[in-house]
């Protein structure tokens, strides 16, 4: 491993693609072998005019490396409720992560460790009708949708004729069957919606967010 000298300021500033950090050196050395080797005197590292080193890599990912090299027990979370997981943003830190050989965070992107910090429970119901649906509250942290299926049933036909018997069998007496003797049983096709309900609740997993170490 890579010896950093005490010469240095224990405070340096890196221009990174021209924004500027300032952090700890232990910071950078304690998590990257990158900047072991990078200020262990090794390479030829000459500072700049105002005394920050250049490292030429993206400002925005790079932001994302140090947040985590100043708290490494906290992995990033890059989710939304209505984008899900920044898969491209995962990419990028790692293919960085990688390159500065910040080994514990690329490790954890590459088996995608992130998948664990979200659970995600679906429940669906059946509504009675479209004219039963309701209004329901629900919390921050879920969702509900509404799926609508034109469907066709077949109707029960009262042999006399009588409405309220219509698809319901159970309601025609002895007068009905009486009718009925003698012909098959009549049925006339029905369209109707179909309403089933997707419940979905996003559960946040600390234990998988944190590193344990």
């Amino acid at each position: 491993m890579e010896t950093v000298p005490d010469t240095l300021p224990s405070i340096v500033t890196l221009d990174v693609g021209g924004r500027k950090f300032k952090t700890l050196l232990s910071t950078l050395t304690s998590m990257s072998e990158y900047f072991r080797a990078f200020f262990s005197g090794t390479w030829t590292c000459t500072p700049e005019k105002d005394g920050s080193y250049f490292i030429d890599a993206s400002p925005d990912i790079f932001e994302q490396l140090l947040q985590y090299m100043r708290r490494p027990r906290i992995f990033p979370l890059f989710w939304s409720k209505s984008s899900g997981f920044d898969y491209g943003m995962y990419q990028r830190l790692g293919h960085e992560a990688r390159f500065f050989q910040i080994n514990e965070l690329s490790d954890w992107i590459e088996r995608q460790g992130y998948l664990d910090e979200i659970a995600v429970q679906v429940e669906l119901s059946r509504e009675q009708s479209i004219d039963h649906i309701t209004p329901k509250s629900i919390k921050g942290d879920e969702e509900i949708n509404h799926n609508f299926f034109l469907k066709t049933r077949h109707v029960y036909l009262c042999p006399r004729g009588i409405t309220v018997h219509r698809d319901q069998p159970e309601k025609c007496g002895a007068a009905c069957h009486r009718a009925q003797a003698g012909t098959a049983v009549q049925y006339e096709e029905e369209n109707y919606v179909d309403v089933i309900a997707t419940m979905k609740s996003f559960r946040f997993n600390q234990k998988a967010y944190e590193c344990v170490g």
